[in-house]
């Protein structure tokens, strides 16, 4: 009771019947309140009568539009402890709805009265949450009677109105009792097919972009303006796409599996509960009647080939999701190769234009060496002019007796060679230091 919260909802009961070779027989109730189940549950609970028909009492639940979670039950707790007697529901159910990241598919045989010793078989299904709508199902089966009592949670107007068409259209004999774990694989299939449909639809579209993307880009020469389109709007929805895809087909992978379990189950029934018609069968039940056991196992034999299809289908639905994700790697490396050519083009051109500058830096320099070579020639014509226009020499003209050297000049030569050494010295120096700092770092890096 822990996994269940209840909240009161209209809801659907269905009951279908079939006397042996008459048409079905349907009737359907809709209860909200209380007043109206604890009516119908006095008056209109499941009954059959041994060996008189085949009936299925199912109670479709209503789905909550807040949260959508199958926990949710549209009555009672008091109606609900009723209707597990009623509906002799297994208590596994509970386990099962609330391991909701997984689908399941579960059977057993069971004993609801020991002093009785009356028989059924218990079967619980569950689609996983992952997605909108999923559902659950717990089906109680007597081979006695041929009478299924079943409760689907989460079930909505939509659904619970295909489900009546379905049962009332039957064309089996008789109600096998994996009619109802079939209609919910069924109903699974619908749900997971059209996610598969949307994202495969979405990710066929961001293939064809990433591939547009590519070809605009290589047409381009590589531009700036292809690389901006492909980084800023491909790459993010395109990891979710690929996540979402991936987990969907996970979610086929497991439900295939699921129902191979139920052909597997449906084997065991043709062989143990419907394989004798005398005495009690291999799987510990009453023998039934030849005539109907025989249109049991028809039922089977449909229901297994349905099945059956079904997994095929899936089969298909897996490999074009496995296509697909093949496809997005292929057209991602695709992109990828395409940025790696546009990043290659943008070094060569970076490379193109250090190479000009470096040209330009040595046309610099060969300028530079003219300079140096006027600067050669005139600096000694400019030396000597300087040099004259100093004040140690008197130059006169007319009839005098020409130049005159002072006595002090001794001054000018000491002072231009001291200064010329300290300068010369202070350079050898700095270049000596650069060069026994150069070797010991060479050293080191070699060493």
């Amino acid at each position: 009771m822990a996994v269940f919260e209840f909240r009161r909802m209209p809801s659907q009961v269905l009951t279908v019947s079939r006397q042996l070779d008459t048409q079905v027989h349907t009737e359907s109730y809709t209860l909200g309140s209380d007043e109206q189940w604890q009516e119908w549950l006095d008056q209109k609970h499941p009954q059959s009568q041994p060996g008189a028909t085949s009936s299925i009492n199912l109670m479709a639940q209503s789905r909550f539009p807040d949260g959508a979670l199958v926990s949710y039950l549209p009555f009672s707790k008091s109606i609900f402890r009723q209707i597990i007697g009623c509906f002799q529901v297994h208590g596994s159910i509970a386990r099962v709805i609330n391991r909701n990241t997984n689908c399941a598919f579960t059977r057993k045989k069971q004993s609801w009265d020991s002093s009785s010793g009356a028989r059924y078989i218990v079967y619980n299904c569950r689609s996983a949450a992952s997605w909108p709508g999923d559902l659950a199902l717990s089906v109680t089966f007597f081979p006695e009677t041929l009478a299924t009592n079943a409760i689907l949670y989460g079930c909505d107007e939509a659904t619970a109105a295909q489900i009546a068409k379905r049962l009332s259209l039957s064309e089996l004999g008789d109600f096998h009792p994996m009619v109802l774990p079939t209609i919910f694989a069924e109903l699974e299939r619908n749900r997971q097919v059209a996610l598969v449909q949307e994202k495969l639809t979405q990710l066929i579209q961001r293939i064809i972009d990433i591939g547009s993307n590519a070809a605009i880009a290589a047409s381009a020469d590589g531009k700036e303006d292809g690389c901006s389109v492909s980084s800023s709007s491909v790459d993010k929805p395109s990891m979710i796409l690929w996540v979402e895809i991936s987990h969907l087909r996970n979610g086929l992978l497991a439900f295939r599996k699921k129902m191979v379990d139920m052909v597997a189950h449906v084997d065991e029934l043709q062989d143990s509960l419907f394989g004798t018609s005398t005495g009690t069968n291999a799987s510990g039940f009453p023998g039934m009647e030849p005539r109907r056991l025989q249109g049991l196992r028809d039922s089977g034999a449909q229901i297994r080939d349905r099945l059956q299809e079904l997994v095929d289908e899936y089969d298909e639905h897996i490999r074009d999701c496995s296509t697909m994700i093949d496809g997005m790697n292929i057209a991602s490396q695709l992109e990828w190769n395409q940025i790696g050519r546009r990043d290659a083009r943008t070094n060569l051109d970076i490379a193109n234009n250090n190479l000009q500058v470096a040209q330009r830096a040595r046309r610099d320099s060969k300028l530079m060496k003219s300079i140096a070579m006027l600067t050669m020639i005139f600096l000694p014509g400019t030396f000597v002019a300087t040099l004259f226009s100093m004040g140690f020499f008197s130059w006169e003209g007319g009839t005098g007796s020409g130049m005159t050297v002072s006595s002090d000049i001794w001054i000018y030569v000491l002072a231009t060679v001291l200064v010329t050494s300290m300068t010369l010295g202070s350079w050898y120096l700095w270049a000596l230091r650069r060069k026994e700092v150069g070797d010991v770092e060479k050293q080191m890096a070699t060493g």
